[in-house]
């Protein structure tokens, strides 16, 4: 388990986000989404 979570954080932090994929734009749409997601979740914390 901890093996394989570990590879899809890799796939996350080696650019899995960027527009070269097929999915690019839906891919930089999610990845806007969990910014603002984090940056809220700061905000609440604060």
């Amino acid at each position: 388990m901890q093996s394989r979570s570990s590879r899809d954080f890799n796939l996350i932090d080696t650019g899995n986000f960027t527009s070269d994929g097929p999915n690019g734009l839906n891919s930089q749409d999610l990845h806007g989404k969990l910014i603002q997601l984090k940056n809220f979740m700061i905000y609440s914390l604060l």
